[in-house]
């Protein structure tokens, strides 16, 4: 059937007679000719053109039709491409010609709301159903030719013919719907129903349109599914021949239904479906509300979920509609994870896949068949199923406005979804060219030897034979491999990822043989009848437990994997305990036991977490909740900056006004954030600065919210605190939070307290907040201050958010919580020790606006700066050092990475010690970060290389020992037990270390070269 360019489809006496019959130049004939050519009917144009010229005497006007057609560039083009691609088309031509003058004069594509009257008044303006019916039919085709033409020539997207094909259907329906329910309450009278009062109200009635109707996505040969639903049965209708509610909907119901798809002259409508109603086919043909709502919230079924994703009011009623799915959103979308939707979903496409190979299509079905249309839908509403309560966004009834979203909440990458979003549209058209043939509701490809079928399906999609099936046959693939990845994680079924050999014995052996403890042994663990009590945990559930028949199937498909991940974990005795405690915190949250089955890579991380940290591991103990965030691919993604943290928190908080409730959204927010630093930490992912950069802000960004929402509060109550200025103006008082220590550095970390000072700039007379209720602002910056110290320490359900220490405030904890600004510089100028100055090279302010700011820190900075005798500075620095080490001297058989000779203390004591005694001379030097102050230094020539680089590793090497010995414990830690093999172990693990004993030597050979540099500079010369 392959034409080229230089093969006569016509002869020249048949070509010269249609070019006089309408009146064609030869440009626009040869243009008829190249396109004719590319059709998949190629002489179909020209035999239409005979037709119509051949009863030129008997019917003029179809000769004046398609003549101003032909003449038209643009109406050429549809009208050979639309005839001579569909029989379908063609027919509509052939019945209807003086289609093509009105189309050529309506806008395209239409005005909705005008399309809806134009329909709705010339529909409702006859009385005799027949003719309806034929009007409704008219409408139909004429806009099926101006969309499907249009959709031939390319010269409208997927989306517009799917858009419009949806509205002309549900304007079908609501004519349908009007012009019968005006028959039947003709007959029967208006159906009344009885409202909650006893009052009668005129009975309401909606048409909720599902699947690809729902979802405004309807093919040019798609049947529309729709649910019928009115309000309520108690009442009648008010007519002579009066029948119930009921019957008047059912009636109503059915008649729409023959109004819309039974054949006539014209053709049809739509073709109509009620399957998907409650109870299916044997279900009522219109159900009231209440019925409805029970059917779903009692017996819904995972797939009636996934339809009513796509479910929308389309007719009738639309604000009852509304509601109705509003009612519904809690049967839909679950409020935790719901990965049971997945396992539900699964099982409906391999029903499908049996039913499709049964019939010999699963090869040629487009739409259900390998590689089909339905993967990738299902892989969205599952995902929508599991997210979507959890984040109202994903709840969108189109499948590509499903993926981006998707995609933008971090569960499908990009190019996977941009793979799927074209194939989809790719494989939408395929199943276009082949409905629109014959407007047949067929989705299967031609057999393989039909090369006659396959080459003008090709021809309809604009590409050559071969081009077309091998893209065809590349989509199929894609899709059903992403499907495969997605849904399985690329085996043909979860169960096919098979176990290790060690855990599928450990979970059928006898836990008290011999052999059972050889088989903990050789995984490494040591704790034996822990060991064996996680076993009988695994095969018997959790204590207390009161988990349903279906959770306890997904417990036991979770426990096998649980063991073998634990029996590879980097120590499994740790991971044991982690696991056990986790699992029995599980069955107060049993929708997670899905999850873990559903996403593997969810159970990969958490398990080498139970190996790892107790810290972490914590976490997901207090609060499992805290594993959808596993889910997303962005929760792992690098550190980004306060400005996104930021961003988040504020997010949360966004329409909250209860105390209690901010308080635990600060805390969760804390705790996620910190464990995402925690896993990209123990991962690789993130080196120790990020990770202390990162804990540092997120810290900062917890105080600012805490100290927001007081201050808040406490305006709300009494007003902002106002003071007299110099110049006898009245301005507000402001408020900072001075972070000194490791916050001020920007190297917290886990565990680690807040050392902090609070300052008010309020000074002179008249100091009183502005409010109703008055108070001085003495007494307002410390309500203040108490607010933030409990909004920070209080203990909740969350956790506490911190620790504080506010022991380096002026006069420590004898003085008061919040210092007066002129106080605190006239006690750093003239009462603060050398250790207080030592202090503030940490100090910077992290809450406060920014004049106060660069006030502040200013202040610092000169006071830093100001010239200072070595010697005196030399012995104080040391003379604090010396108090320190005696009152916390560690005893010989631990390791003090802090307080030891050549520890942490000895490195920043002499940072301290070099930028107090040389800022003045060298400003540069004055960094709060230690790491980047030793670099400062050492450019200023105050240390060697030698000496800056032993420094450097010695002090890097020390942290890194603190933050995993901090994820170890779960606390703040800096000694390390000689005879402590085992952690000695873990250590060595987290620190990429060969073995315990490597740490220990490491150690000393860094305070070795640490403590002779101290003594070089701190120490008075002998």
């Amino acid at each position: 059937m392959a034409q080229n360019d230089t093969t006569p489809l016509i002869d020249k006496q048949r070509q010269e007679a249609l070019c006089a019959a309408f009146d064609l130049d030869n440009g626009a004939w040869d243009e008829i000719r190249q396109l004719a050519m590319q059709t998949a009917r190629p002489q179909a144009p020209y035999e239409e053109m005979e037709r119509v010229a051949a009863h030129n005497d008997v019917d003029a006007p179809q000769r004046a039709a398609l003549l101003r057609g032909l003449r038209d560039p643009h109406w050429r083009r549809l009208i050979v491409i639309g005839v001579g691609n569909s029989h379908f088309l063609a027919g509509i031509v052939r019945r209807w010609p003086d289609f093509i003058p009105q189309l050529m004069d309506a806008p395209f594509p239409p005005d909705p709301d005008q399309l809806r009257r134009d329909i709705l008044e010339d529909v409702l303006a006859t009385k005799d159903r027949a003719e309806a019916e034929k009007r409704l039919r008219i409408h139909k085709h004429r806009l099926f030719f101006a969309v499907g033409a249009r959709e031939l020539a390319g010269h409208i997207l997927l989306e517009q013919t799917t858009e419009t094909l949806s509205l002309l259907a549900e304007i079908c329906l609501e004519a349908c719907y009007q012009w019968l329910r005006r028959d039947l309450a003709a007959i029967h009278g208006e159906p009344m129903s009885r409202q909650e009062d006893g009052s009668e109200a005129p009975s309401r009635f909606v048409i909720l349109g599902m699947g690809k109707f729902g979802a405004r996505e309807l093919n040019f040969s798609s049947d529309i599914d729709l649910i019928y639903l009115h309000d309520v049965n108690d009442g009648q209708t008010t007519g002579p021949r009066q029948i119930a509610i009921k019957q008047f909907f059912i009636k109503l119901g059915r008649e729409l239904m023959k109004m819309m798809h039974t054949p006539s002259a014209e053709g049809f409508v739509f073709r109509t479906d009620l399957r998907l109603r409650p109870e299916g086919e044997s279900g009522d043909l219109s159900i009231p509300l209440l019925s409805a709502e029970t059917y779903y919230e009692s017996w819904g079924q995972t797939w009636e979920r996934a339809a009513m994703i796509k479910a929308r009011p389309v007719a009738g009623d639309i604000a009852m509609g509304e509601a109705f799915l509003t009612s519904l959103r809690p049967f839909v979308y679950r409020r935790y994870l719901d990965y049971s939707a997945l396992e539900s979903i699964r099982e409906m496409k391999h029903k499908i896949d049996r039913k499709v190979n049964n019939a010999e299509g699963y090869g040629r079905n487009v739409k259900l068949g390998f590689g089909g249309i339905r993967e990738i839908e299902f892989f969205a509403q599952s995902q929508q199923l599991i997210h979507g309560g959890k984040i109202p966004e994903l709840r969108t009834r189109e499948t590509i406005t499903a993926l981006r979203l998707l995609r933008e909440h971090g569960f499908l990458d990009y190019e996977r979804c941009e793979t799927l979003c074209a194939n989809y549209r790719f494989l939408r058209t395929v199943e276009h060219r082949i409905q629109i043939e014959r407007e047949q509701q067929t989705h299967n490809l031609p057999t393989d030897d039909d090369t006659q079928e396959w080459e003008a399906l090709s021809r309809r999609m604009g590409m050559d034979l071969a081009t077309f099936r091998a893209k065809l046959d590349s989509v199929r693939k894609q899709v059903h491999g992403i499907y495969q990845e997605l849904f399985f994680g690329g085996h043909e079924s979860a169960e096919e990822a098979a176990l290790g050999e060690r855990a599928e014995e450990l979970m059928r052996c006898n836990i008290d043989s011999p052999r059972c403890d050889e088989l903990l042994i050789a995984a490494g663990v040591e704790d034996l009848a822990a060991g064996r009590d996680f076993l009988t945990l695994l095969r018997e559930g959790p204590r207390r437990s009161a988990l349903t028949e279906t959770d306890q199937l997904w417990f036991d498909k979770l426990a096998p994997r649980v063991l073998d991940a634990v029996l590879d974990a980097a120590d499994p005795d740790l991971a044991i305990t982690h696991a056990a405690e986790f699992l029995e915190q599980l069955i107060f949250h049993p929708h997670y036991l899905a999850l873990l089955v559903e996403s593997p890579g969810v159970l990969n991380l958490l398990i080498p977490i139970f190996g790892a940290s107790p810290l972490l591991s914590r976490f997901f103990i207090r609060t499992p909740a805290l594993m959808d965030r596993l889910v997303s691919q962005e929760f792992l993604a690098g550190y980004q900056g306060q400005s996104r943290l930021r961003q988040e928190l504020t997010g949360m908080l966004t329409q909250v006004d209860d105390a209690e409730t901010r308080h635990e959204l600060i805390r969760s927010f804390k705790n996620t954030e910190v464990l995402r630093l925690g896993i990209r930490d123990l991962g690789g992912l993130a080196d120790l600065s990020e990770t202390m950069a990162g804990l540092s802000a997120i810290a900062t960004i917890s105080l600012e919210q805490v100290f927001n929402d007081a201050w808040r509060e406490l305006a709300e109550r009494h007003g902002a605190p106002m003071m007299t200025n110099a110049d006898g103006e009245r301005v507000r008082a402001r408020f900072a939070i001075l972070a000194m220590g490791k916050l001020g550095g920007d190297e917290l970390n886990y565990s680690s307290d807040l050392d902090l000072i609070f300052l008010h700039t309020s000074s002179g007379e008249q100091s009183w907040t502005d409010g109703e209720r008055s108070v001085s602002n003495n007494q307002f910056f410390a309500k203040l201050g108490q607010r933030i110290i409990h909004g920070i320490t209080a203990l909740t359900r969350g956790g506490r958010l911190y620790e504080l220490d506010m022991r380096l405030r002026p006069s420590g904890n004898s003085g008061p919580i919040v210092s007066a600004w002129d106080s605190f510089k006239q006690y750093q100028l003239n009462e603060a020790w050398t250790w207080e100055h030592q202090a503030l090279t940490r100090a910077r302010v992290v809450v406060g606006d920014a004049d106060t700011a660069r006030l502040v820190g200013q202040f610092i900075h000169d006071v830093i700066a100001q010239p200072r005798d070595l010697a005196t500075l030399r012995d104080d620095v040391h003379a604090m050092r010396e108090r320190i080490y005696q009152e916390k001297k560690p005893p010989e058989s631990v390791i003090d990475i802090k307080q030891a000779r050549g520890g942490v203390v000895d490195v920043e004591f002499l940072i301290q010690y070099l930028i107090l005694g040389h800022a003045h001379t060298h400003p540069n030097v004055i960094h709060r970060n230690a790491s980047r102050a030793l670099t400062a230094i050492y450019r200023a020539g105050l240390l060697d290389q030698t000496e800056w680089e032993s420094l450097e590793n010695a002090y890097r090497f020390f942290r890194l020992i603190e933050n995993r010995l901090r994820l170890l414990h779960d606390r703040s830690e800096n000694r390390i037990a000689r005879d402590d093999a085992r952690v000695q172990a873990r250590l060595a693990r987290l620190c990429n270390l060969e073995d315990g004993q490597e740490v220990i030597t490491l150690l000393e050979a860094h305070m070795a070269r640490v403590r002779p540099l101290y003594e070089k500079h701190l120490l008075p010369a002998q």
